[in-house]
This record gives structure tokens, C-alpha cells and sequence, in this order.
């Protein structure tokens, strides 16, 4: 999952500077050598940074709205998978779409006025949604993965109470990173390390639901189907989600010990170099896009958020062009694919009901 992303206008003054606009005629610029906040450094002066704030709030405006949209479509079909998934990959969708919303709300305020009170508060719930995603993750791949190996029993068990622990577990690490946020290598590795379990978490997911569809072929309960189905409908949305998060992650690691570009906006480097401002908003454009295909990939892999209504438009001005007894089909069959490839549900038609029950009859 990403490190704590960092905006270039943070509350620990990543540009040691403060800024305030004033609502009249004067440009951002005058306001801001009024203030004293003139840079000396001829690679990082006044204007780039003023740059990357306003390219901050245009780029991040989208996304936002993007999340906000996703987290609502996917509440509203909370029956499309299991109860626990659910509220747990929509904490996950609800920690990005606070992030960046509050990463462009901030960003845009700052442009008028600074609030220290306010913007504490947007500062403290930042920081806590981003830490928050990760153990929220590690915490859904182990409820998915309990439902395969406990599968007999795991719709009778009382699976709430582990996954309370669980969430309980979450909101202390969220507190114990905040605590010690100030610690940058720290905070990284810890990240880093969360990274790989959670890599870790997706192969044994991925390996335990292999194994189960092997052995459940032609002997499986509709309880074994029934969890298979869910882990593949899980895993075909977290799998490219967690990946494509896990890239915006390496990718900035190692910019960061490569060329000494991170999330965060630093000064400092930016001092050093006159190529600093373009590669970080290259580098944050690529993550931004990263992102918008993230939520895009829920959207596309989730069946139920699909819009009806193009499909259905499509679907009308087809038939405008078409006799009506052709369009007269067979019902389409409801395929679930297994991690094998292969179906596991399959609504049969009538034509392969009575061809089986004619093998049935030849075997008497």
C-alpha cells in the first residue's frame, strides 16, 4: 500500500514557510514577497513551487471526485459479496477517497488563508487514513482467506468477533504510527514491510483457493462453491487494486534512494537541482493516473457497479437494427470462473440438462 502521501504545502512546513493569499487585485507572487517568502535559490525559485501547489490541486480535484464516486456505487450493491469483504474493501475506498480529498481541500485553502486549528484536524485525519490502509487490507485478504481453509463451518462461525479484534488491532497501529510519524526511515520500512506480507497474504489466497477448486471438482457442497465464488469475485478486484497501489509504492521508493524524489515536496532537494520540480510532477502525474485506473478496475471488475442504463441504451439501439426474431437468443449462461480458468457455477440450459440426464440413463 503507499506511504503517507505528502503534499508540498504540508503543516510541517516542507518549505519552511508559511503562506497566506490575500482576496484582492495582487498577484500570488507580490502577496507572497510581501510576506518575506522570497527563495534565494536559483533551481527552486517562488514561482516552481507555486507551480506544483496549483498542479496539486488540478490534478488531485479529479481524483477525488473519481473516489467519491466509486466508494458510493460500491456501498450501494452491498449484496454483491460477503458481508465482511464488503465493509472492509469499502473502509479501504473510503481511506482513499479521504486522503485525496483532504490532499486537494488543503492544498486549496492554503491558497487563501491558514488555519491552524483547521488544518491540524485535516492533518490528523490524513495521516490516519493513510495509515489505516494497509492493516485494513492485511486485515480483508485474512477474512477471505479464513472463509477457504474454514470453509465447512466459517457461515456458522462467529467470524465477527475475530474480525473486531481485528479492526481494533488496526486502529492501534494507526495510533502507534502517528505516534511516530516524525521517524521517516521508520515509518518506511514498516510500509515496506506491510507491503510484502500483504503480497504474501495474496499468494496464499490465491494458492489456498487453487488447491480447494482441485479437490472440490465434481464432489464440492454448494457451501464450498458458494466461498470459491466469493474469494474469485474478491480477489479479481483487490488483486489488480493492490498491485497497481503496491507500483506508486516501489516507484517512489526508489526515486527516493535513487534520485532523491519522493511523495513528500522537499525543499531542500529542490534547491540542488533545477530538474527537481519537472521529475516530481512527472513522478506525481504517473501515481495520480495510477490511481484513476485503481478505481477504475473496481468499477470494470465489478459487475453490479457496471452502468445498466449504457448498457441497456446499447442494447435497445441494437435491437432497432435487428428482426425480433433474432434477437430472440438462448439466455446467456452465468459463468463463474475458478482460479483455474475454469467454471464452477454454470446455469445450464435445457439442451445440457437432457444430454446429461441421457449419460445418466446409459450408465443404468
Amino acid at each position: 500500500m503507499p506511504l503517507l502521501p505528502q503534499d508540498p504545502y504540508s503543516l510541517k512546513c516542507s518549505y519552511s514557510l508559511k503562506r497566506t493569499v490575500l482576496f484582492s487585485g495582487s498577484s500570488l507572487l507580490t502577496n507572497a514577497s510581501m510576506l518575506g517568502m522570497n527563495t534565494t535559490s536559483p533551481h527552486c525559485p517562488m514561482e516552481a513551487q507555486w507551480f506544483v501547489g496549483i498542479y496539486t490541486v488540478v490534478i488531485y480535484a479529479p481524483l477525488a471526485f473519481v473516489y467519491v464516486v466509486v466508494a458510493s456505487l460500491f456501498i450501494k450493491h452491498p449484496n454483491a459479496f460477503h458481508p465482511l469483504f464488503v465493509i472492509s474493501f469499502f473502509l479501504i475506498l473510503l481511506a482513499y477517497t479521504t486522503s485525496n480529498f483532504i490532499l486537494f481541500f488543503r492544498n486549496l485553502l492554503e491558497f487563501f488563508f491558514i488555519d491552524e486549528l483547521l488544518f491540524s484536524i485535516l492533518e490528523f485525519i490524513l495521516i490516519a487514513a493513510n495509515y489505516y490502509t494497509q492493516p485494513i487490507v492485511i486485515l480483508a485478504l485474512l477474512e477471505r482467506l479464513a472463509a477457504t481453509v474454514f470453509v465447512t463451518n466459517y457461515e456458522k462461525s462467529l467470524q465477527w468477533i475475530p474480525y473486531l479484534i481485528g479492526q481494533i488491532i488496526c486502529v492501534v497501529f494507526v495510533v502507534l504510527m502517528s505516534l511516530s510519524q516524525h521517524e521517516g526511515n521508520l515509518i518506511n520500512n514498516i510500509q515496506i514491510c506491510l507491503s510484502l506480507v500483504i503480497c504474501v497474504c495474496l499468494v496464499a489466497l490465491f494458492l489456498v483457493n487453487r488447491n480447494k477448486t482441485a479437490n472440490s471438482v465434481g464432489k464440492s457442497t454448494l457451501t464450498t462453491r458458494y466461498q470459491l465464488a466469493e474469494n474469485i469475485k474478491a480477489l479479481r478486484i483487490f488483486v489488480p487494486f493492490i498491485v497497481l497501489d503496491n507500483v506508486i509504492s516501489i516507484m517512489f521508493v526508489i526515486t527516493s534512494y535513487t534520485i532523491s524524489i519522493g511523495r513528500k515536496f522537499d525543499e531542500d532537494e529542490c534547491n540542488k537541482s533545477s530538474t527537481y520540480v519537472p521529475i516530481f510532477s512527472i513522478l506525481r502525474t504517473i501515481a495520480i493516473l495510477i490511481q484513476i485506473s485503481m478505481a477504475v478496475i473496481v468499477v470494470y471488475m465489478h459487475e453490479s457497479m457496471k452502468v445498466s442504463s449504457l448498457r441497456d441504451y446499447c442494447y435497445r439501439r441494437s435491437n432497432r437494427s435487428e428482426d425480433i426474431s433474432v434477437t430472440i437468443n438462448k439466455p446467456d449462461k452465468l459463468k463463474i470462473k475458478n482460479v483455474l480458468g475454469k467454471n464452477i457455477v454454470e446455469q445450464e440450459t435445457g439442451e445440457n440438462y437432457f444430454a446429461q440426464l441421457s449419460k445418466q440413463w446409459q450408465k443404468v
